[in-house]
């Protein structure tokens, strides 16, 4: 293995002995010597991969911010530049929503709102997850402008308020699945993807 290749081993096991730490204990909980015995390192090289403590974390926090998406995100672009026919893509689109609100990816959306909340009077981090949601606006809208250009959902569509709309939704959707309002949770999925879909022009 090269040099290389530890250093990204060792920064990878650090950040996730971080997360661990931050999920279980929060911020709190991150001792720094503590997580580098665990990942048979020095405190040396913590603070060169991550600068600080507060590097540490705000890493760390990113990172617990953005878990979750990626293999979504590549399967929504894969069907938008492969799928041939409208009701091929509804019917992935409708399973790829709904798997967005699965218990399965809970942690997940607990998560994203545990870290906007930390981010509150931490200029730094706020920015950088700020930066997260520019990206997956940016991906989502060319998606959505593939599968506009491909004649999969309507050319009327205005794909950036629904790109905001969804974004808007997911990270929300913590507020209400933990029954702190009594809401039906499924059928407010089911209405969510409802209008999705009428706003796509798919129904």
């Amino acid at each position: 293995m090269s040099t290389m290749q530890q250093s990204t081993n060792s920064r990878g096991l650090i950040l996730a002995l971080a997360i661990k730490a931050i999920d279980t204990g929060g911020e709190a909980s991150i001792r720094v010597k503590q997580i580098a015995d665990e990942a048979g390192t020095s405190v040396t090289s913590i603070y060169h991969f991550f600068g600080s403590r507060e590097g540490l974390i705000e890493a760390a926090q990113i990172a617990r911010f953005e878990g979750g998406y990626e293999d979504m995100r590549v399967k929504f672009m894969n069907a938008a530049e492969s799928l041939g026919t409208r009701r091929e893509f509804a019917r992935f689109l409708e399973a790829q929503l709904r798997e967005i609100f699965t218990p399965a990816n809970r942690l997940n959306r607990q998560r994203r709102m545990n870290v906007a909340g930390s981010a509150v009077a931490r200029p730094d981090l706020l920015r950088a997850i700020n930066d997260v949601q520019r990206r997956w606006y940016a991906e989502l809208m060319i998606g959505l402008r593939t599968a506009q250009e491909r004649g999969l959902i309507d050319a009327a569509a205005d794909v950036d308020a629904i790109a905001t709309w969804h974004l808007v939704t997911v990270n929300g959707y913590p507020a209400i699945e933990g029954d702190s309002t009594g809401t039906d949770v499924q059928r407010w999925i089911d209405f969510y993807i409802d209008t999705t879909f009428r706003a796509l022009g798919l129904r």
